[in-house]
Parts: C-alpha cells; sequence; structure tokens
C-alpha cells in the first residue's frame, strides 16, 4: 500500500515538472531561464522532487501572468491563457501573497525570540554545569 502511495505521488511530480517544461516550451526559454525568473534556483525544475507551492504559482502568475496556472495544477486548459482570460481578477492572488508575507514576518519574529530563549537556556545551563563541577570537586566556585 505504501509503495502504491508513493509511486503515485513520484508520477505527480512527474506530471507536474512536465508541465513546467510544456511551459518552458511555449515560452521558448530555457528551464533554467524559467527557474531563475520564478525566484528558485538554475536547477529547480530539473530536481523538482516534491509538490509545487503556492508561492511558486503565485511567483509564476506574476512573472508570466499568460501562464494558465491551472493547467500546472491539474493538467486541463492550454498552456497559456487567451488574451480574454487574462482579464481575471488577480485579486485573490494578491490576497495570498500579502497572507504569506504576514506569516513570514511573523514566522522571522518567532525565530528571533526562539534564538534569544536557545541562548538564554544555553547560558543557564552552563551556570549549572559549573556549579555541578564545583559541587563534584568540593570547591566553592558558584557558591
Amino acid at each position: 500500500m505504501i509503495f502504491i502511495f508513493i509511486m503515485l505521488t513520484f508520477i505527480i511530480y512527474m506530471m507536474i515538472k512536465q508541465r513546467l517544461l510544456d511551459i518552458c516550451e511555449a515560452l521558448n526559454i530555457s528551464a533554467n531561464q524559467f527557474s531563475i525568473d520564478i525566484g528558485m534556483s538554475r536547477s529547480y525544475i530539473a530536481n523538482l522532487k516534491k509538490d509545487i507551492t503556492t508561492e511558486v504559482l503565485l511567483n509564476i502568475y506574476v512573472k508570466y501572468p499568460s501562464v494558465n496556472i491551472m493547467r500546472i495544477i491539474t493538467g486541463e486548459g492550454d498552456i497559456l491563457l487567451s488574451k480574454q482570460n487574462l482579464q481575471i481578477d488577480n485579486s485573490f492572488f494578491l490576497e495570498k501573497y500579502n497572507q504569506l508575507e504576514i506569516e513570514n514576518k511573523k514566522l522571522l519574529l518567532e525565530v528571533g525570540e526562539l534564538k534569544g530563549e536557545l541562548k538564554t537556556i544555553k547560558k543557564h545551563a552552563q551556570v549549572e554545569d559549573n556549579a555541578i563541577c564545583a559541587d563534584a570537586s568540593g570547591s566553592d566556585l558558584e557558591r
């Protein structure tokens, strides 16, 4: 059962990878250039081994608004949107982008707080270690 799940997951990732390669071909650019243009490493598409994130989809949408995002997700529809389809309201994507920015700021603050706590814990642990060593040796270093 697990093997089947792993194989299905692999097939899905390969399908997404192929869709991205199809987009590159339609845009007449290399996979490396496309990867860089969407803010990823040069080898992003070549090394794609996991699901594509909303951040990557948003970056594609912002850089290449003519690309049909639903094609990447579902495999359905044309690779490039017609001019009529380009008029679609982009407020959904902008809202998601703003939510991600807010979440990233909160997470960065939390990381900073956790680093401070870790520093305090390490400092406290070192003082305790010194006291234990002093007790073990019969010294009055920490008293």
